[in-house]
């Protein structure tokens, strides 16, 4: 009966969250607006699968027109959203089915994500513990965001893996069965071949375990030999599954390859080392071998993910995306990191305690691991996020009962009256505290992408070669015909460079030159829109863009010109 209450007042919660965020911009996302680029573009690669598109081909023909550019994107959200659009389609169609699958997936994935979060603390947490993790849970603003309606974005995905990793290492810590080991594969495999950020999920499982062969012997060298034999083979699967034959053996660092496949042999093997061999010597020997010669056999893998990426471009995709920004404020810190700061010193003094020493070691390494790179880019603060929560429910539970333990009525009102407060603060003291300071955060504001995108489509019926703001181009992608030139994706450095150009030129043959190579048909602008910045919405227009008139609604917004060649 306890449960069932606990897990109804959470999921109320959630959906209070859920319905917050779907009516935020006057309930947009009712009328086809979808959260941002990535979600447009995700739904157009989608598309492109239910047109009988190649499953190996990842490529998106009509961007960086006439040449089409690959995505790093991964295939098993795709599945999903494929699914969703399956089970949609006898009764809306495939393109309704697709769509209203891309606005709930995210917040039924938010669902789920509460569930397992629940499962994985509860060797933690006390009942009433896991009560206020729940009702906590759906109150983490940068978290929610991740699940949000209309977001079908691969992110909510690696959250809920990450959660269900977590509930695995904790029981394999607790139980010490290497079956946990086994199982483990599942989570972490499919994290790392969504995206390759599921990389620091699995070396902090390796860390744990290598730590606790080094403390406590070869049995929990067994545990990092089952883990890396199974991300192994698993990582052989996803790249099987995501290329075809004569690309198999292709390196890859922005997406799962051999380069990973690799790592996770050389891993395995000095965990092999370490469970077969009784001395630590040769063990340590192997794990320290692993990086050199992982950066032996591809030495671009110490450049990360986005090694061998157009500078230029990138630095223009990074000044765009908020989420790469650094937290650079006391409001930023409070904001995102605010349970952080109490989780933390909890876990270091669980370290302390000889009872459930492991799993909070788990957790408070964790939240080391992620921490500093969340202050970095901001990206990463969700994973804070979700380990804190145990940590910062853990210090609630052990106040409230410390409050509670009166006699007497005038005490025990008290108490209620105090333990009240301190939920409330534990709550809502950090949203509080943050409005305390000032905003500097210079984000600015995105244009409606939908509407804009939908009168293209009804304006020009026949196939039209765009160039436009990069975010904008993904929306225009999903409702129309249409081409377009640059796309907010590293891959796409061709035309994100000649975008660049066009719109920061100050000489008029510099623009039409890149105009009339890539033979374009129409210019679309947003002087207010964020993205100006990395432009010169200032610069004189060439006499050879004829501007276009657009619906008032539009135009307060967007400027559209014909190119005359």
């Amino acid at each position: 009966m306890r449960a069932t209450f606990l897990l109804i007042i959470s999921i109320l919660a959630l959906l209070a969250a859920q319905w917050w965020m779907a009516g935020r911009h006057d309930g947009a996302i009712f009328r086809g607006e979808l959260h941002d680029s990535d979600s447009f573009m995700r739904l157009v690669r989608v598309a492109n699968l239910i047109d009988g598109r190649d499953w190996y081909d990842h490529s998106i023909a009509r961007a960086n027109a006439p040449h089409g550019h690959t995505l790093h994107w991964s295939r098993p959200l795709d599945v999903l959203l494929l699914a969703g659009a399956a089970g949609l389609a006898p009764s809306m169609g495939w393109q309704d089915g697709l769509h209203l699958a891309g606005v709930w997936l995210s917040p039924l994935l938010h669902l789920l994500t509460l569930l397992a979060l629940l499962w994985a603390a509860r060797p933690l947490l006390p009942p009433s513990g896991l009560l206020w993790l729940g009702l906590l849970f759906p109150l983490q603003l940068f978290l929610d965001f991740q699940f949000a309606p209309g977001r079908p974005d691969h992110h909510a995905l690696i959250l809920l893996l990450m959660v269900c990793a977590l509930g695995i290492q904790i029981r394999a810590l607790i139980d010490r069965r290497t079956v946990w080991a086994a199982l483990l594969v599942l989570p972490l495999g499919l994290m790392v071949w969504v995206s390759v950020e599921g990389l620091l999920a699995a070396a902090l499982a390796f860390a744990i375990y290598l730590f606790c062969w080094i403390r406590q012997g070869r049995p929990w060298a067994r545990h990092g030999l089952v883990l890396a034999a199974g991300l192994a083979a698993m990582s052989i699967l996803a790249v099987v599954a995501e290329h075809p034959s004569i690309d198999t053996f292709t390196p890859h660092l922005d997406v799962i390859s051999i380069v990973y496949i690799v790592l996770f042999m050389l891993v395995m093997s000095a965990f092999a080392v370490a469970t077969f061999i009784r001395p630590l010597w040769p063990g340590l020997i192997a794990f320290a071998a692993v990086p050199v010669i992982q950066l032996l056999i591809f030495p671009d893998f110490i450049g990360g993910p986005l090694a061998a990426q157009d500078p230029k471009f990138a630095a223009a995709i990074f000044a765009y995306a908020g989420e790469t920004a650094p937290v650079g404020s006391i409001r930023g810190f409070l904001l995102y990191f605010g349970p952080a700061l109490l989780a933390l010193p909890h876990g270091l003094w669980r370290l302390t305690q000889a009872r459930d020493r492991r799993p909070w070691a788990l957790i408070t390494s964790g939240l080391v691991l992620y921490l500093p790179l969340a202050m970095l880019q901001v990206r990463w603060a969700p994973y804070v996020a979700l380990l804190a929560l145990p940590g910062y429910c853990a210090v609630l539970t052990t106040i409230l009962a410390k409050i509670g333990g009166k006699v007497g009525m005038v005490r025990i009102f008290g108490a209620a009256i105090g333990q009240t407060a301190v939920v409330l603060i534990f709550a809502f003291g950090f949203l509080l505290l943050t409005a305390q300071f000032p905003n500097n955060q210079q984000v600015g504001v995105k244009c409606p992408q939908n509407a804009m995108a939908r009168y293209l489509a009804a304006r020009f019926p026949q196939k039209q070669r765009i160039l436009s703001y990069m975010t904008i181009a993904p929306a225009i992608l999903y409702r129309g015909p249409h081409e377009v030139i640059a796309t907010p994706y590293f891959r796409n450095a061709q035309g994100g460079r000649d975008t660049l150009n066009f719109f920061r030129a100050m000489e008029v043959e510099t623009a039409f030159e890149i105009a009339e190579r890539r033979n374009i048909d129409l210019v679309l602008t947003c002087p207010a829109d964020r993205e100006s910045r990395l432009y010169r919405p200032d610069r004189p227009r060439p006499v050879w863009l004829q501007p276009v008139p657009l619906p008032p609604e539009l135009a307060q917004w967007y400027r559209l010109y014909r190119v005359l060649l």
